[in-house]
């Protein structure tokens, strides 16, 4: 309080001395040096340290012109910054309180659909590796299969006995893959349930996915890029954050305008701290950008899987046909048909893996621009 009276009695001395018109040299000269006595103290006392400096040069030259305007320029500012924080204070502050609920709403807004179409994913994952159970107890059926043959076979003299333990040695393998297949799925089970929590019914939601179907895209024209990654930034917190950083710099340089010489050090801060606020931001609008058009390529490339795994498929049922019909002429025999049935086996399964990648991606990309995916 002290301090910024004896401010205001140095800016009334100034004013009265100007306006009074002192006629004499030394009465000037006087009036000038008691306010800028009286200011440098203030200086002191707020620690400016870069116009301390200056004026303190001054005082010492007896520049007793540089050091008037000198003087006035800082009055004329607000008396170091008070007026321009006061001002930041009252207008701004609030503002950014205001942000920083609008951020935190953003986030809790995006969050339940990122722990939805995290579910979503798991949930596949664990339908998938039903899916492989199946076709494992499938494959297990045809190896013992094989070993019943083989040991016919070793007794009749046809097959060696290294050959012999070698189908016998396949069936507990393909026993140890069931049994490791199990774990994996209680595991995969927990962390479905890990993730829905009380907020869904896990079971309801597994046993209407026990075949993965295809998920319908939301991605199928094109042209709608730019609104997708319109969508991806307004949901994301980090981008809106980055957008705010910028808008409060931009209104603290504008009330520096009434306050704060150009040149002043505490605006040239701000203005580089809002070039690094606006490479941020250009880097935060590029960065969303090339994820929505990675996982959109990524979805793309998972969609050509599906066909090509539906086309593997095809042609591996067309093999097995054959291998019935020679089978059914007397020129091939069972043992023939198994590696059919089971390149058939596996390329069903291969179907329901690419049809699972597929609906990743496109979980991830409905997740991304804020959308959901469970119903």
């Amino acid at each position: 309080m002290k301090g910024k009276w004896q401010g205001r009695k140095i800016a009334l001395l100034l004013t009265f001395t100007l306006l009074a018109g002192v006629t004499t040299a030394f009465a000037a000269e006087e009036a000038i040096q008691i306010a800028l006595s009286g200011l440098y103290e203030q200086m002191m006392a707020n620690k400016t340290t870069a116009a301390l400096d200056k004026l303190e040069l001054q005082v010492r030259e007896s520049n007793k012109a540089n050091s008037l305007k000198e003087a006035a320029k800082i009055f004329n500012t607000g008396v170091y910054e008070q007026g321009f924080d006061n001002t930041l204070t009252r207008n701004v502050v609030p503002l950014q309180d205001e942000s920083s609920i609008a951020s935190e709403k953003i986030s809790q807004a995006k969050a339940p659909i990122d722990r939805e179409a995290g579910l979503y994913k798991a949930i596949q994952s664990l339908v998938q590796l039903r899916e492989q159970r199946k076709m494992d107890e499938k494959l297990l059926a045809l190896t013992r299969e094989e070993a019943t043959a083989a040991r016919t076979r070793y007794e009749a003299g046809i097959l060696s006995a290294t050959e012999w333990d070698d189908a016998e040695d396949a069936v507990t393998n393909a026993l140890l893959d069931l049994e490791k297949r199990d774990l994996t799925i209680a595991s995969a089970s927990l962390e479905v349930k890990r993730l829905a929590g009380t907020d869904f019914d896990t079971e309801l939601l597994v046993s209407e996915t026990d075949a993965i179907a295809q998920l319908d895209t939301l991605f199928a024209d094109s042209a709608k890029l730019p609104e997708w990654i319109t969508s991806a930034r307004k949901v994301d917190a980090a981008y809106f954050d980055k957008t705010e950083t910028l808008r409060f710099l931009d209104m603290k340089l504008e009330i520096a305008k009434g306050f704060i010489p150009e040149t002043h050090s505490r605006v040239i801060e701000m203005r580089r701290d809002r070039e690094y606020a606006r490479l941020a931001l250009v880097d935060a609008q590029d960065g969303i950008e090339v994820a929505v058009r990675n996982l959109l390529n990524d979805r793309l490339t998972a969609t050509e899987q599906v066909t090509l795994a539906k086309k593997e498929l095809e042609m591996a049922k067309r093999r097995l046909s054959q291998a019935n019909l020679k089978k059914d002429a007397g020129v091939f025999g069972r043992s023939d048909v198994i590696p059919n049935e089971r390149a058939v086996l596996r390329a069903e399964f291969g179907v329901v893996s690419a049809v699972a990648a597929l609906n990743a991606k496109e979980a991830d990309l409905r997740a991304l621009i804020g959308e959901g995916v469970l119903p």
